[in-house]
C-alpha cells in the first residue's frame, strides 16, 4: 500500500528528502512540504508542493522501482491527499517519466505542454473528504445525498453507479464520477426507480473497455467466481434493499470490498464470510474481470 510520510526538520526523514531532493524538477521554487513515498513501510522515493491560487503544483521521484500498479496507486493517492488538503480545483505534476504516462492516464491525468494535469471535478468539491478512500475510492453512499440519480438521489439509489466509478478505476480506467452518471443516464428505468439495472450495468461497463462477464446463481457459485476473478461488482440483498459493490480479489485470496457497510476503510474479508455476514438470501449476481 501506497503512503505519504511528512518529512520532519532535523530528522532522519528530512535526511533523506535533502539527500534526493535534487531529483525533483519543474517547480522552479523551494517546495512548501515535503514528503517521503511508502510502500509498506519501505520509503521508495520524495515528494513536494507548493499550492497557490487553488492549484497544486507537485515534483516527486522514486529512489526504488515499483509496479505499473504501485505507480497508479501512487498517483492517485497524491491526487486524493492534494484535495483533502486544500480543497484545489487543479493538480500539476511535474515529474515527466515515460515509465509513469500509464500511471497519470489510469487516473484520468492528461498530458500538456506544462505537465500532467488533473482537474478536480465540482461533485468532488461539493463532497465530504469521508466519501472517499485514501486513493479516492467511493466508500460513503450515505454521505452522497447532493448528488442526483434520475429522480432520486445517489444516497437511495446510486449503489450501481457508484460501483461502477470504483470497479473502473481499479481497473485503470478512472473517468470522473460526472460522467460515469451521464454514461448510465442513458440506460434508465423510470427514472431508475429501481435502481441501475444490472444487464444495462454490465453492457455498459463492456464499452468502457472491460473484459467484463457476468453470472447468476447460488452464494456457493458467486463466491467461486469471485475468488477466480480479478475484480468485479457484486450484487446480493441484504435485509432492506438490494446493493451493489465494487470489489478487488487481494494477493491471500482475500477480497477488498467497496462501500458495502458505508464508510468503512480497508473492508477486506474473505468472500464466504463476507455473504455470510451480509446476504439475506443465498443468491446473488457477479459481473467480474478475469
Amino acid at each position: 500500500m501506497i503512503s505519504l510520510q511528512v518529512c520532519i526538520d532535523n530528522t532522519d526523514s528530512d535526511a533523506y528528502f535533502r539527500e534526493y531532493q535534487g531529483q525533483l524538477v519543474g517547480l522552479g521554487v523551494q517546495p512548501s512540504v515535503h514528503h517521503l513515498l511508502c510502500h509498506d513501510e519501505k520509503i521508495v522515493g520524495i515528494e513536494g508542493h507548493f499550492h497557490h491560487d487553488g492549484v497544486v503544483e507537485s515534483s516527486f521521484a522514486l529512489t526504488e522501482r515499483i509496479s505499473p500498479q504501485d505507480a497508479v496507486d501512487l498517483i492517485a493517492t497524491l491526487i486524493e491527499s492534494y484535495i483533502r488538503c486544500y480543497h484545489c480545483v487543479r493538480i500539476i505534476f511535474h515529474t515527466d517519466d515515460q515509465q509513469l504516462v500509464h500511471a497519470y492516464r489510469a487516473n484520468a491525468v492528461r498530458c500538456e505542454k506544462n505537465g500532467f494535469i488533473y482537474d478536480v471535478e465540482a461533485y468532488r468539491l461539493q463532497l465530504e473528504n469521508d466519501v472517499f478512500d485514501e486513493r479516492g475510492y467511493i466508500i460513503n453512499q450515505g454521505k452522497l445525498e447532493s448528488i442526483p440519480f434520475g429522480w432520486f438521489n445517489t444516497r437511495d439509489k446510486g449503489c450501481g453507479w457508484i460501483a461502477a466509478y470504483n470497479l473502473l478505476k481499479l481497473n485503470g480506467k478512472t473517468i470522473l464520477m460526472k460522467d460515469v452518471l451521464a454514461g448510465l443516464k442513458r440506460f434508465t428505468f423510470i427514472g431508475n426507480l429501481l435502481g441501475q439495472e444490472k444487464i444495462s450495468l454490465y453492457f455498459w461497463l463492456k464499452k468502457q473497455g472491460l473484459n467484463a462477464h457476468i453470472s447468476a446463481g447460488t452464494n456457493a457459485k458467486i463466491i467461486k467466481k469471485m475468488c477466480a476473478s480479478k475484480s468485479g461488482i457484486l450484487l446480493y440483498i441484504h435485509r432492506h434493499n438490494a446493493h451493489y459493490v465494487a470489489y478487488e480479489v487481494c494477493k491471500d485470496g482475500r477480497v477488498h470490498f467497496y462501500n458495502a457497510i458505508y464508510g468503512k476503510k480497508n473492508h477486506i474479508m474473505t468472500a464466504s464470510e463476507f455473504l455470510s455476514e451480509n446476504s439475506f438470501i443465498p443468491l446473488s449476481s457477479l459481473i467480474y474481470i478475469d
